[in-house]
């Protein structure tokens, strides 16, 4: 079982990512002792979270897909 701070590190991102993920129910894991308690995140649920968000190289027509764009207001600007 991992700390927030291991699994972090284990990512290479910070541990304020890795409880956004915790949060939002992205990543298994388990709160032990009272109260608040402490999180503990098993090693082969990184893992599923890895497995879940790596993308496939090859797609079924060779290309890559791009993220969807957002579509931005400048109401600040004057033109």
């Amino acid at each position: 079982m991992l700390t927030v701070a291991q699994a972090a590190e284990r990512l290479n991102a910070r541990p304020g990512l890795v409880r956004r993920l915790l949060a939002a129910g992205l990543l298994r894991h388990c709160r032990i002792g009272l109260g608040r308690g402490v999180i503990r995140i098993p090693e082969d649920a990184l893992e599923e979270y890895i497995r879940a968000v790596t993308v496939d190289a090859s797609s079924s027509d060779g290309k890559a897909t791009p993220a969807p764009r957002r579509r931005v207001s400048l109401r600040h600007l004057r033109l």
